[in-house]
């Protein structure tokens, strides 16, 4: 079966895999734990639920990597230093981007 998205522009396959592994990575980035998301989609395993139907995004990775960077600078912040707000976010993203170059290849999902 396939659908058009709006533009009437080439879209993707709808079919059981692919709407099984939407609504895991919705329960998992709603904040479910492992086997909460496991029992929601009737895995009897968590090698199931996160290797077969668990997928990573590269936005949701840059938002974590984001998050912790500016948990680390915010504890940053009670102590005496000299870097700018600019220089800050330049080392934010540049964290992000020399952790991504670490990656051997970038994944399909």
């Amino acid at each position: 079966m396939r659908f058009r998205r709006s533009g009437d522009r080439p879209g993707g396959k709808v079919d059981f895999h692919s709407l099984r592994t939407t609504f895991v990575n919705l329960v998992l980035e709603s904040g479910a734990g492992i086997k909460e998301a496991m029992d929601l989609a009737r895995h009897s395993t968590p090698d199931m639920t996160l290797n077969v139907y668990g997928r990573s995004r590269w936005e949701r990775k840059a938002e974590l990597v984001d998050s912790m960077a500016e948990t680390v600078f915010s504890d940053m912040e009670n102590e005496p230093s000299t870097i700018t707000e600019p220089e800050r976010k330049v080392a934010c993203s540049e964290s992000y981007l020399n952790s991504a170059e670490l990656m051997v290849g970038r994944p399909n999902h």
